[in-house]
């Protein structure tokens, strides 16, 4: 453990956290009136934008200049509802913006959220609007320095809730660093993925926006001090799906160069269910349709309706994508997804790939009996509601497979009713995150593709369920999805921390990793005394991000959890998936971490919850 803190201090002091740069920006950069920076850029031959910003200080004191809420799209309201976007439109000669000031937002249709339904407990009612399609850039640019490398942040929410207004996914970490960063807003639910079939409404909204905001950085991003050919795109959950769509979307081609997935992955089997061809397009929008008592594809109908009529009869749909092949000339999903990933040119593309160590803890801590509920509720959820798209189980033989699928799953997994809930997580981690960013890394690998992979395991004095969900911490006790993001960004979701002196060197590691990748496709320096290699199927290990080992290693029962998956999943259905040699593999792992952990009680945390000090 002190090795693994001292090789983390070591990387940090071999990197340039321009803690104490100086100087002002660089050519390009105007004085705004106020002691602030300002941008002008041009919108067309005779027009242009000025953008007025404020200077505000990294968490490491170091000074940014920040321009808020910059417009990338017009307004997609009245006529333009539910259509792909287009591009914003000035009137004037000169058009200002002014960045709002700092601060904590306490009115959320105040700020440019996108509309959303409830959250809770973070949001308990609607909140957001329609005039949503705004950016935010933060930029570290020196004067007299050349282009920096630009990190374009797509925000999570399962595509219907979340936002990238720097209250939701603030820059003051990465800010650290010198680089240009970008976080964008982008249109959730059935106003950005709602598709009536047609050329009007092809779908896919959401997705367009990103790309309409990427396009504005390829445009654009020069003039706040940024290198439009050096430009890394990043997200979280929902926010790497997109990331990985974008890699396979002819739309999103030339807009990127590098792309870094964090606990999302767009081969989840259960997107299989969720994604919408012709036939669940139809069902889908007639159903919404219906709900909003207006005819199916009736646009004008859907178009009148308040914003609060919309967003209420969405809830019981899921609002993913769809392919749009048959609707438009310009498709953003032309063919399958997992298709598209084994044929799509993927040259000069460098990838990071990566989860958290129990991501499934989002999902098993809302049921709040730690034992029977579990089993009670989440297996049969997932073997009778997924049983043909979750398990690929033809319809001939519904009911047997179905039975013979559950029954490996629950063998694998040991799930017992006294012992359910870390069975369940440890499920719902591999099913919905560890598996299909396994499978997503195999195949760009196979391709050639630089990747790098890691799994986030630091337990840190913040828990994502506690902080927010405000879960009690016996349901919370590990690292949850979102755990690793509020090492990345803050504010967070309207809240900012003062990390404790690990969570502080792990979010340095972090941001000093992320932003050297953006800058040369590397996460450490080829100097560094711990390396982060690119995958090697034939030797397939990931990088441990913890505060006590951080290294590449193949640890704990990985390999046979997710050699489990592989058979579960890529094997023919008739073919027996789960033999006795991954079981007694997994007990000889399980042993193995059992050992591991017996042998560090030596050095686990002190009375004030942080390891030994390294300096002692």
């Amino acid at each position: 453990m002190i090795a693994g803190l001292l090789c983390l201090f070591f990387l940090l002091l071999n990197q340039s956290s321009d803690a104490n740069a100086g100087g002002l920006f660089s050519t390009g950069f105007l004085p705004n009136g106020s002691g602030g920076p300002a941008v002008v850029y041009p919108v067309s031959t005779t027009k242009y934008v000025r953008v007025k910003g404020s200077w505000l200080l990294s968490q490491s004191g170091s000074k940014f200049a920040a321009f808020k809420d910059i417009p990338f799209a017009h307004p997609p309201t009245g006529k333009l509802r539910f259509k792909p976007p287009i591009e914003p439109v000035f009137t004037a000669n000169e058009t200002v913006i002014v960045s709002r000031p700092e601060g904590v937002v306490h009115d959320l249709n105040s700020v440019p959220i996108c509309a959303q339904g409830p959250f809770p407990p973070i949001y308990t009612t609607n909140s957001g609007r329609e005039d949503c399609l705004y950016l935010s850039v933060y930029s570290k640019a020196i004067k007299d320095k050349k282009l920096l490398p630009v990190m374009v942040f797509i925000h999570g929410g399962k595509l219907t809730s979340g936002t990238g207004i720097y209250e939701g996914s603030g820059p003051n970490l990465l800010m650290n660093k010198r680089i240009v960063l970008v976080s964008i807003n982008y249109r959730l639910g059935p106003l950005g993925f709602l598709s009536l079939g047609t050329k009007e409404v092809p779908g896919n909204a959401g997705f367009l926006d990103q790309v309409m905001a990427l396009k504005w950085v390829q445009k654009h991003i020069y003039h706040f001090g940024g290198d439009k050919n050096k430009v890394t795109i990043f997200g979280e959950s929902a926010g790497g799906w997109s990331v990985g769509f974008h890699m396979i979307s002819p739309r999103s081609r030339g807009l990127f160069h590098r792309a870094i997935l964090m606990s999302g992955s767009p081969l989840m089997p259960v997107m299989r269910s969720w994604f919408h061809d012709s036939s669940r397009t139809g069902k889908l929008s007639t159903s919404y349709t219906h709900k909003l008592f207006c005819r199916k594809g009736e646009l004008k109908c859907l178009q009148k309706k308040p914003l609060h009529k919309i967003l209420e009869a969405s809830k019981d749909f899921n609002w993913v994508g769809n392919y749009d092949g048959n609707y438009t000339s310009v498709p953003f999903f032309p063919e399958d997804i997992e298709t598209a990933f084994e044929t799509t040119d993927f040259s000069g593309l460098e990838v990071i790939v990566g989860v958290n160590q129990d991501e499934g803890l989002m999902l098993t801590s809302h049921a709040d009996d730690p034992g029977l509920s579990i089993a009670v509720i989440f297996f049969p959820f997932t073997c009778a509601f997924h049983k043909k798209d979750f398990f690929g189980i033809p319809k001939e033989n519904e009911v047997t497979m179905q039975k013979h699928k559950c029954t490996k799953l629950r063998k694998f997994y040991k799930v017992r009713n006294a012992e359910a809930r870390p069975a369940m997580t440890q499920f719902m981690t591999d099913s919905f995150f560890w598996y299909p960013a396994d499978r997503l890394v195999r195949l760009l690998a196979s391709r050639g593709v630089k990747t790098y992979q890691y799994v986030f395991s630091h337990r840190g004095e913040h828990n994502f369920l506690v902080d927010y969900m405000e879960k009690d911490k016996r349901v919370a006790e590990g690292v949850t999805h979102i755990d690793d993001q509020m090492y990345l960004l803050q504010p967070l979701i309207n809240r900012t921390y003062t990390f404790n002196r690990l969570d502080n060197i792990v979010s340095n590691f972090m941001t000093t990793a992320w932003t050297n990748f953006a800058t040369n496709g590397r996460p450490l320096p080829a100097s560094s005394p711990t390396a982060w290699d690119p995958v090697d199927v034939n030797n397939h290990q990931y990088f441990n991000i913890s505060s006590a080992s951080p290294g590449m290693q193949f640890g704990g029962d990985y390999g046979s959890r997710m050699r489990f998956w592989r058979r579960f999943f890529e094997s023919d259905v008739e073919e027996e998936i789960l033999v006795e040699d991954d079981l007694d593999e997994r007990q000889d792992d399980q042993k193995e971490v059992s050992d591991e952990v017996d042998g560090d009680e030596d050095e686990t945390e002190d009375e004030d919850g942080d390891f030994e000090d390294v300096d002692k």
